[in-house]
């Protein structure tokens, strides 16, 4: 969660309303999260790019079970 903050620059509230599906496709990561316009403070869809150090903390956080 903290690296959702500090990379993606995402608020307390965004990251509390993501949901799976918008961090994984069919097991696969995403290249750029998209924030639904339901969960973001103006109310306005978000397309962000995800960085390397963001997706390897993704990758290893779904294939621990």
């Amino acid at each position: 969660m903290c690296l959702l903050m500090l990379d993606a620059g995402l608020r307390v509230g965004e990251v509390v309303g993501l949901e799976i599906s918008d961090l994984y496709i069919e097991g696969n990561s995403v290249e750029t999260l998209v924030l639904r316009p339901e969960i973001t403070k103006t109310k306005q869809e978000r397309i962000l790019p995800l960085t390397l150090r963001l997706k390897a903390a993704l990758v290893e956080m779904f294939l621990v079970d």
